[in-house]
């Protein structure tokens, strides 16, 4: 995968979210309720070493969807 910005080769990088061992994910609910199911997917990251762009690919984004 290619730098959209520069075209430079992307690099694989790891996001942390702060907390120690947690990985990154993306997460989504239908409604605010406590009780509402809660949707999730971990996130990917790339880096571009050359003009520092950073993209963030959902792994599972069709799991974000509600049926």
């Amino acid at each position: 995968m290619n730098c959209g910005t520069c075209g430079t080769a992307l690099l694989t990088a790891q996001f942390y979210t702060g907390s120690h061992g947690v990985p990154p994910y993306l997460s989504r609910k239908r409604g605010k309720g406590a009780f509402e199911p809660v949707r999730r997917s971990g996130v990917d990251c790339f880096v571009c070493p050359i003009c520092g762009k950073i993209e963030f690919y959902a792994q599972d984004a069709q799991n974000l969807l509600f049926q």
